[in-house]
């Protein structure tokens, strides 16, 4: 008994040391695929799997009745799976055939074919610089991991258009990417980090343009790690703003509803 309990005050210990919403074993934060009718995640499920293989054709066989299918499949794995950076787009194609029944083909775009063969040397790099992230993180909360990684970001990367600018591998491997790149590169680090990040698709000064939602609590705030790259006071600029600050509006991402943003900054913004 006496063993046991030593054993206890141990693990009670260590546990104390991990900062609250942060794990070694921290999960991909889903947002798009769950927002999705039933049909649709059965969908959104067996093309993610065959994705992360590499870049292969997803046949999805299914019992008669119309059915519509979701035409943003390759955006909802790009924005919540960034760590798969070679899903750039996808065809779909439906037939019927009387003896087979109903069957969906999900064909990715040539173009990108071998891309994933790549995905060995990006997962090295990402975890070398998870692990050193970590360090910096310890004993943070929430909000100062995210601006640990957005610190990261800002002094690894550069706005520029290449071959994987909207990617996460344009980020890390290149270290040059557009606001896709940077919202997703973002994500994959606070997904790995345990802070709660959606990618978001809108419109800033009517051109398109990818930011962040990051949750702190219960409440949703806005992040762009694009222009936080953009000089050394832009970062308290454009880091966890509320609705009123950062005048964003964006209601739906690529078809799914957005969380409402809280209307003020999160008291480290400024």
């Amino acid at each position: 008994m006496k063993k046991l309990s030593v054993f206890l005050k141990v693990m009670v210990f260590l546990l104390m040391l991990v900062p609250a919403g942060m794990h070694a074993d921290a999960k991909t934060y889903v947002y798009y695929g769950n927002k999705l009718d039933s049909f649709n995640k059965k969908v959104y499920k067996a093309t993610l799997k065959t994705a992360k293989k590499g870049l292969g054709t997803t046949t999805m066989k299914f019992d008669g009745g119309e059915r519509t299918i979701t035409r943003g499949l390759a955006s909802y794995i790009s924005n919540d799976h960034p760590e798969i950076y070679w899903i750039n787009g996808y065809t779909i194609t439906t037939s019927y055939l009387f003896w087979e029944g109903n069957s969906i083909a999900f064909t990715p775009m040539p173009s990108w074919r071998n891309a994933a063969k790549s995905k060995t040397a990006f997962t090295k790099k990402v975890n070398a610089i998870v692990n050193k992230l970590k360090k910096k993180c310890k004993g943070k909360n929430a909000a100062m991991r995210a601006k640990v990684i957005l610190d990261y970001l800002a002094a690894n990367c550069s706005y520029a258009f290449t071959t994987y600018d909207q990617t996460a591998y344009g980020v890390f491997m290149k270290k040059k990417a557009v606001c896709a790149g940077y919202a997703r590169a973002y994500k994959l680090l606070c997904d790995r980090l345990g802070v709660t990040c959606i990618c978001v698709e809108g419109q800033v000064n009517g051109e398109n343009h990818m930011v962040n939602y990051v949750r702190i609590g219960k409440k949703w705030y806005y992040v762009d790690p694009t222009w936080c790259d953009q000089g050394k006071t832009a970062i308290t600029n454009f880091f966890l703003l509320g609705r009123v600050s950062s005048g964003c509006t964006v209601t739906y991402s690529a078809g799914v509803k957005m969380p409402k943003l809280t209307a003020k900054d999160y008291p480290m913004a400024r």
